[in-house]
């Protein structure tokens, strides 16, 4: 008993690697564009921006997402809830607390002279904490079901709307999908991959999750040789806006690049997530709903970027405030950006230890 318990809670490491590499992308991609640095604008026009791309680096947070929802066993009402609840307590106790965070620095930047502060940063950079906080703006950001302007205090929360979306939403179609033999699944990647509806932006990532994870152990009879250029092609679909940048683009055809991305991002998760796996001497073995079939990484990058993963909800909230603050407080880029991706850290660290005690 003892042993299907930890293995329940195992979490696979390569996944948490990404998870720590997608982190990195996100922070990258946010204080890179703080200031005004020389050939940072010039890369961003070209694929290599995949290095710090932020929305590449969210995507795969969202296949991801969607991966970890579904479950071959049966959804209940006391799972579903259980799971909605379980949810709801790994995603507001941290976004509160940033979020209160947020709040006591824009009001003392609000009443302090940053004038000279905000001339060092970026025009994208001056647009944050200008804007005087109301009640019903902090209430709509706190509780993430109706946000109203995201931007005001910690911007980065876009993604954490979408993700309370889905946790209430992905358990009931799932629960759908069971007593239709998953046809629902299928119908509702047409819609998702070319209609913009506004309330279900991203629904197709996630259900891209949910197909991988129901189809791969089916998957896994391809030949080993296939997945570096699974690999390959992943990566060029998820770098698509790099790769094929254009000023504007229709709603419909962003919703079915969307899609390719999702589909990218699929394919690296696929060939990452059992990476060193003897795959061939393991077909009989069926990976579990939690997908712990993972492997540990050895070497001293590896283990740095699963402990990463294991922070990057955390990190991920707390960046983009810590970035803010000190770049009004130290305006200067080669001080600002360690210091604040070693504060980011720290918080992130302080608070798995003391609050979720992990």
């Amino acid at each position: 008993m003892a042993n299907s318990t930890t293995a329940a809670k195992a979490k696979n490491n390569n996944i948490q690697m990404l998870r720590g590499i997608c982190a990195l992308m996100v922070f990258l991609s946010h204080s890179l564009n703080f200031f005004p640095i020389p050939g940072v604008e010039t890369i961003k026009h070209t694929p290599l921006h995949l290095l710090y791309d932020g929305q590449c680096a969210v995507m795969l947070f969202f296949v991801m997402g969607g991966y970890f929802y579904y479950r071959q066993t049966e959804t209940t009402v006391g799972i579903y809830a259980k799971g909605v609840w379980k949810k709801m307590v790994r995603i507001y106790p941290p976004h509160l607390i940033c979020l209160a965070v947020g709040i006591v620095a824009i009001t003392l930047f609000q009443n302090a002279d940053t004038t000279y502060a905000y001339s060092q940063l970026t025009d994208w950079a001056n647009i944050f904490w200008h804007d005087e906080l109301t009640v019903s703006d902090v209430a709509k950001n706190a509780l993430l079901l109706s946000p109203g302007v995201t931007d005001l205090i910690n911007p980065p929360i876009w993604y954490l709307v979408i993700e309370v979306r889905m946790l209430v939403l992905l358990p009931l179609l799932l629960w759908l999908c069971q007593r239709t033999n998953y046809v629902w699944l299928y119908l509702l990647m047409i819609p998702a991959a070319i209609m913009h509806v506004p309330f279900l932006n991203y629904l197709f990532p996630y259900l891209m999750g949910m197909v991988l994870h129901r189809h791969q152990d089916s998957i896994h009879l391809i030949h080993k040789w296939m997945y570096i250029p699974i690999l390959l092609l992943g990566i060029f679909l998820l770098d698509l806006y790099n790769i094929f940048p254009l000023d504007t683009i229709p709603e419909w055809l962003d919703s079915i690049c969307i899609a390719l991305q999702s589909v990218g991002a699929a394919m690296i998760i696929y060939c990452i997530k059992d990476m060193g796996q003897a795959r061939s001497s393991k077909a009989g073995s069926r990976t579990t709903d939690t997908g712990t079939a993972g492997t540990s990484s050895t070497t001293f990058l590896g283990l740095l970027l699963v402990k990463m993963g294991n922070i990057s909800y955390e990190f991920y909230l707390a960046h983009f405030i810590l970035l803010l603050t000190f770049s009004l407080l130290l305006p200067i880029a080669y001080l600002t950006i360690p210091l604040t991706f070693a504060a980011s850290i720290l918080a992130a660290y302080i608070y798995n230890k003391v609050v979720k005690r992990e």
